[in-house]
């Protein structure tokens, strides 16, 4: 008997030959699939994924792309463990795609302690675009400035959501050009003064 091992997906032609003569019906044609999905070998790419992979120091691979309303997208590719591209799309029911909370530390002077609020954001728009052949594009618009870890996680065969490529990502999102409907002036400036002296109110742009 021969056995053999073949990591690379595709249409094969195998023949066997003897003493120079090929086998009765040789060769022989067969198709080699790629396996299921591996979560390390998936390649996601684009503005709206950073590469940093460090939720500790909040800094994006891609500095100052995402910004609050404005679309940004990225790019995703379904791999196996032999890094075959993946020929047939999964459902977009199986996908988790999400930002999970901001985490603003600050210190409460009446407990003398420190402290941690978690500061949401929410897909204002998102959409997954499919091209049937496991390849997809995502695009959304966020609407809340901060720095947010981006999760992309798809379900595998036992029911559990795993962690696709480099995910989460850190998304920072920064403030648009400043609306001034949206903002605001507030101060003891604004309501009353003296000739002579010196009066103060404060501007809180948004």
């Amino acid at each position: 008997s021969v056995r053999y091992v073949i990591t690379r997906a595709g249409l094969y032609s195998l023949s066997v030959t003897h003493g120079g003569l090929g086998l009765n019906r040789s060769s022989y044609n067969f198709l080699i699939k790629p396996q299921v999905f591996e979560p390390a070998t998936c390649a996601i790419t684009g503005t709206g994924a950073s590469k940093d992979k460090n939720l500790l120091t909040g800094e994006a691979g891609y500095k100052s792309a995402v910004v609050a309303g404005k679309f940004v997208d990225f790019d995703l590719r379904l791999r196996d463990r032999y890094w075959n591209y993946l020929w047939v799309s999964l459902p977009e029911s199986d996908f988790s795609i999400f930002f999970e909370p901001m985490q603003v530390r600050y210190f409460d002077t009446a407990t003398r302690a420190e402290g941690v609020y978690q500061w949401p954001a929410q897909f204002r728009n998102y959409t997954m675009h499919d091209s049937g052949d496991a390849n997809y594009r995502i695009d959304y618009v966020v609407t809340t400035a901060g720095n947010f870890p981006l999760k992309v996680r798809l379900k595998d065969a036992s029911g559990s959501f795993m962690d696709l490529d480099k995910s989460p990502y850190m998304i920072t999102v920064r403030p648009d050009k400043v609306h001034v409907p949206s903002s605001t002036a507030y101060g003891k400036g604004l309501q009353t003064c003296g000739a002579g002296l010196v009066c103060s109110f404060a501007i809180e742009t948004r």
